[in-house]
């Protein structure tokens, strides 16, 4: 962990040789960091804001660069099970780019490999797809609503 980071009460993290923090990093408290391959990477950014309660699967890599948002109560998932919750699991990397912010409450699923640079996802969205640079993405399941003025 980089300096003038803050971990909050009973952050967990499953395999801390796999995590990279930059400086000025937040995780608040309750935050989870797993994996289930044992496998991926966690890389986060610098001035990286975590909320309490959120969930990060490093499964199959998980990138947050500087300055992203993930609000409290969240879940990031980087791998799936098909239909067969006992399987091994099928691990897809994730990036979420610069200053993107991710509302409460929100699900990223395995399936979405990239949420773009200052793009937003509405609380309680859950996310399917990859969502572009600038973008806002609400609902669930999400859908893109409209371009967010980049100025």
């Amino acid at each position: 962990m980089g300096r003038y980071g803050h971990l909050g009460p009973g952050v967990r993290c499953a395999d801390p040789k796999s995590v990279t923090m930059g400086i000025k990093v937040v995780l608040g408290g309750g935050v989870r960091l797993a994996t289930e391959t044992y496998q991926g990477r966690l890389w986060i950014g610098d001035g990286v804001e975590i909320g309490r309660h959120t969930i990060l699967d490093y499964s199959g890599d998980l990138t947050i660069e500087d300055g992203a948002l993930v609000s409290e109560g969240s879940i990031l998932y980087t791998h799936d099970h098909g239909y067969d919750p006992r399987s091994k699991p099928t691990a897809t990397p994730l990036v979420l780019k610069r200053n993107c912010w991710i509302g409460s409450r929100a699900i990223v699923l395995p399936s979405v490999n990239y949420i773009g640079e200052n793009a937003i996802i509405g609380s309680g969205a859950v996310v399917t797809k990859d969502v572009p640079d600038g973008h806002v993405y609400v609902a669930g399941p999400g859908r893109l609503l409209k371009r967010k003025d980049l100025n």
